[in-house]
């Protein structure tokens, strides 16, 4: 539940940070695990969705630009959301 302290910076703000709402061991595990998925990810790339995908101009290890919606994928993000 909200406090009304955190309702009023909401509606001022239009968002809410809330300190150490995940404990450390879990913002550990959702980063393991988006290295794992991402690796999984860059290992079954086409030619076409790596220029999609992947960092243009960045050489063979490039970064992903993205991994779209962990919480439909992966147990991990599911149990955060």
């Amino acid at each position: 539940m909200l406090t009304d302290q955190q309702l009023e910076q909401f509606q001022q703000d239009g968002h809410l940070t809330v300190d150490e709402f995940f404990t450390v061991a879990q913002i550990e595990s959702a980063i393991k695990d988006i290295d794992i998925w991402g690796q999984q990810i860059r290992d079954n790339l086409s030619d076409a969705e790596k220029s999609w995908f992947l960092e243009r101009d960045a050489g063979e290890d490039a970064p992903l630009r993205k991994l779209d919606d962990p919480v439909f994928h992966r147990p991990v993000f599911q149990q955060l959301a």
